[in-house]
């Protein structure tokens, strides 16, 4: 299977090309030749993606500042989520412990 490709053309640009491997983006630009000026290729490295409930021992409510076990029935909406990797963590961000599963 080959890498993911991405072209784009503008202005100053003939074509730009953007190739990922999954973690790096590479850039290429093509110059116009009425253009005046050229970005050289460079590389990108994109962020990792922010930890989900699979990844993390805790998840805070952004609202309330309970946090709670990832099997919490009481478990708050997507938008209002904070993941936490340890209690002290989620302590020390100013959250208290949910009354219903008692992390």
């Amino acid at each position: 299977m080959g890498t993911p490709e991405q072209k784009f053309t503008g202005r100053i640009f003939k074509e730009i090309i953007a190739v990922s491997d999954g973690h790096t983006v590479t850039i290429t630009p093509t110059k116009n030749a009425d253009a005046d000026t050229l970005s050289a290729q460079r590389d990108v490295t994109t962020p990792k993606p922010k930890a989900s409930a699979n990844a993390v021992g805790y998840i805070g409510n952004s609202k309330t500042k309970k946090f709670h076990l990832p099997s919490c029935k009481t478990l708050p909406a997507e938008h209002n989520r904070m993941y936490f990797d340890t209690r002290d963590n989620a302590i020390q961000a100013g959250y208290t412990p949910c009354g219903n599963c008692h992390p």
